[in-house]
């Protein structure tokens, strides 16, 4: 009787309680894809989620410091391509791969001062 009633509602609130979470998650990513595509990065994902969803949420976080970093970087690249003053950007503040692309533009900057 009240065991089963007990555990059909404990598991009715997690199932609606996960049902919400989605919800924020996909309204989040909706709106991270329209503000990107306005060229404006979102914050970072605030929330206490639990078990796959907080993947979900640090996954979409980590995309973000991806693409802000990217938009770090292409700053430079594009006073570089308008023949525009540009400083060196800081290698150490990027890892792996994008220290290299910073290394790359640097030497690009480098270039264009010496050629000048």
């Amino acid at each position: 009787g009240c065991d089963e009633l007990g555990g059909l509602a404990m598991a009715m609130r997690t199932m609606v309680n996960q049902v919400r979470t989605v919800r924020v998650l996909a309204e989040r990513l909706a709106l991270m894809f329209v503000l990107i595509g306005r060229g404006t990065l979102p914050s970072p994902m605030e929330g206490t989620f639990q078990g796959e969803f907080k993947a979900v949420g640090t996954a979409l976080n980590q995309a973000m410091d991806t693409l802000s970093a990217l938009l770090a970087l292409a700053e430079p690249l594009q006073r570089l391509a308008h023949h525009e003053p540009t400083q060196p950007v800081d290698e150490n503040r990027y890892p792996g791969d994008f220290k290299v692309l910073a290394r790359a533009v640097n030497q690009l900057i480098h270039q264009q001062k010496s050629g000048s």
